[in-house]
């Protein structure tokens, strides 16, 4: 979706920015609604642990602050009315016995989650490397680069979660490159590596690519290059370092991922 921005201050340009892809904030607010819910925080908690990063964003990103205050403006009744629903179950959970109210709430009452809540967020794989992913799945007929594509979606998913998106599981991927004759497998790929730069934005981390391109487009046109230039050496080399990138920039997100959120809620 484009996206005019008519102003040079920070605050305007938040505003701006915020109407016109205001189904978009709530779809995503939703979605973090939700991932809080399943990781045992409401939504004022997690809140309290966003605020703490408040002075460091404001020294070092007044800006982006200044854009994030007309947040506020831009939602619609329809976010608030979501949070109240949340809350309404909270609170009457709150109003079971004993242990009940805990589970419901999926806590306990000083703020940790009880012993048959979900547990909490999975620490992402940080090591994923190109040599691995040719060896092992030269031995295995590539059974191992299956599953490294499975892990890859099923990780993307739950790093990612709350953005609105979701990536395509192994079976999609094999079915549809099929029927499609392998053009589902750049769509794939695309929607894939632009997911991960999308959301390591959101960890504040910079990505890897080729020039100025996204990285989706970096993975597709290196692939494509590569294929028709698949008779030479370079051809290799350039497909090649499109999973490379995939790889790097994975690890890059897993470990923001890492310290965001599973070393924080382990603290």
């Amino acid at each position: 979706k484009e996206v005019y921005i008519k102003s040079a201050d920070p605050f305007e340009r938040g505003r701006q920015h915020g109407a016109q892809v205001k189904e978009e904030i709530e779809k995503v607010c939703k979605g973090y609604l939700k991932s809080f819910e399943r990781k045992g925080y409401t939504w004022d908690e997690a809140g309290q642990m966003a605020m703490e990063y408040v002075p460091y964003l404001e020294e070092h990103m007044p800006e982006l602050m200044d854009e994030a205050k007309t947040l506020p403006d831009v939602l619609s009744e329809e976010i608030e009315r979501f949070r109240s629903e949340h809350q309404k179950g909270q609170s009457a959970a709150g109003n079971m016995p004993g242990n009940m109210a805990e589970n419901a709430a999926g806590g306990s009452a000083a703020g940790r989650p009880a012993p048959n809540a979900q547990p909490g967020p999975r620490r992402m794989k940080e090591n994923r490397g190109l040599l691995k992913y040719i060896l092992i799945g030269a031995v295995t007929c590539g059974v191992y680069m299956l599953y490294t594509l499975h892990m890859l979606a099923k990780d993307t998913n739950e790093m990612c979660d709350g953005d609105g998106e979701t990536t395509a599981g192994l079976l999609k991927l094999i079915v549809f490159t099929l029927i499609t004759c392998t053009v589902y497998n750049y769509i794939w790929h695309y929607k894939l590596m632009n997911r991960i730069q999308n959301n390591a934005e959101r960890y504040g981390v910079k990505v890897k690519t080729v020039g100025s391109m996204d990285l989706g487009a970096c993975w597709v046109v290196l692939s494509l290059v590569g294929l028709l230039i698949s008779w030479c050496g370079i051809g290799l080399i350039l497909s090649l370092y499109a999973d490379y990138l995939m790889f790097q920039n994975m690890n890059l997100l897993s470990k923001a991922y890492n310290a965001a959120v599973v070393d924080t809620y382990q603290a």
